[in-house]
């Protein structure tokens, strides 16, 4: 490394890519090894394979701790890192363990520590109550020099203590290779798909009883699901709900899918659905839009800044089966939009969600604040 490269430490867990924050990680890095000024050293943090380990506590996860900190310590002392990028898990345990490491961080090895915020701050329900452990959390949190939202509109709607430190947004992208997108017609068949974890909080369920409500006398409809079961589900529950569906419509469920067979799975649906009950900017939209489908989803954190109502697609009240079935009998009406609306989608995540305006983002603003 040359003196006038500086170094930069990014610490999380990129691979293997069991989430959103993991794929985001693994391209600035790949990006920034075209970078003459910085280098970035990661740090792969890893507390869980797979996502229904995530929430869970063990004397393992506590050792690993112990290990990533020393290893984040031990890094910046041979770089001579100024800058560490971490995101903040908000779940009740684990954000006090990235706190730990922000005092670490910021205090011992005098790093400026940027908050790169990937999850809805919202999950810790802190602006309620004034515990002791509420307390910390915000004083905690507040440490950060910087927090970089994932989506222009994020820090909005951010509770008022994660607005104590300078905020900047650079937006999710996905490198993707973007192809022709020819679907894979069934005829007489109306497709709609959902692609995330089985867990309860991507609102997949709501999908699932709202499938049996809706009625389309023109074609037959069907609903695919594609994920692995999350936190808070297994497999036998998730397969047994969709056994016990006897109503217009048919459903299946594929299980997780990844690669090729994710390709596939897009490429089968006419729309896309996705009923969150909590998100911050969902890198599957993104995907969605880069395969030109339409769009069905719940209007949380900014998928309205990928997803513009009417022009590709619908959004509607999360949590609200009522206003998830009629938004979808609204999209019936609308065949005829289907895809233009779909056209309109990768159009825009050309514009606005491709990987050189990412990389181009985040260079300069670690330019900036290592300056």
């Amino acid at each position: 490394m040359n003196k006038d490269c500086k170094s930069v430490l990014l610490m999380g867990h990129l691979s293997p890519c069991i989430h959103g924050q993991a794929t985001q990680y693994s391209e600035l890095l790949r990006n920034s090894l075209v970078w003459k000024d910085i280098e970035i050293h990661p740090i792969n943090a890893v507390y869980a394979k797979s996502r229904e380990d995530v929430s869970s506590v063990s004397l393992r996860k506590l050792l690993l701790f112990l290990w990533y900190n020393i290893k984040m310590v031990a890094t910046c002392v041979g770089t001579d890192a100024r800058l560490i990028i971490l995101s903040p898990s908000f779940g009740r345990g684990v954000i006090l363990r990235d706190i730990a490491t922000v005092l670490l961080a910021k205090y011992v090895c005098r790093m400026k520590v940027v908050g790169w915020v990937h999850m809805d701050p919202h999950r810790l329900e802190l602006d309620e109550g004034m515990s002791i452990f509420n307390k910390f959390v915000k004083w905690g949190v507040r440490r950060f020099d910087y927090l970089v939202s994932c989506a222009e509109s994020l820090p909005k709607g951010w509770p008022s203590y994660l607005r104590g430190s300078p905020e900047v947004s650079i937006p999710n992208a996905l490198n993707v290779r973007l192809n022709d997108c020819k679907r894979m017609r069934a005829g007489s068949k109306l497709r709609v798909g959902y692609l995330s974890s089985m867990e309860d909080l991507k609102g997949w369920a709501d999908l699932l009883t709202v499938s049996q409500r809706v009625e389309y006398p023109l074609k037959e409809i069907e609903f695919h699901f594609y994920g692995g079961s999350g936190v808070g589900e297994d497999t036998d529950s998730i397969r047994s709900l969709f056994e016990s569906c006897d109503g217009a419509n048919k459903v299946y469920w594929h299980g997780a899918v990844s690669g090729s067979a994710k390709s596939k799975a897009f490429l089968g649906m006419d729309i896309f659905c996705l009923p969150s009950h909590t998100e911050a900017f969902p890198l599957v939209i993104l995907e969605a839009m880069s395969y030109s489908l339409p769009i069905i989803a719940s209007n949380v954190g900014a998928i309205s800044d990928a997803v513009d109502s009417c022009r590709g697609g619908w959004l509607y009240r999360a949590g609200d089966r009522d206003d998830l079935k009629h938004v979808l009998e609204e999209a019936l009406e609308q065949l005829d939009k289907w895809e233009s609306m779909g056209e309109y989608n990768r159009s825009k995540f050309e514009e606005e969600y491709a990987m050189e305006k990412f990389s181009s983002r985040w260079h300069q603003f670690i330019v900036d604040v290592v300056n």
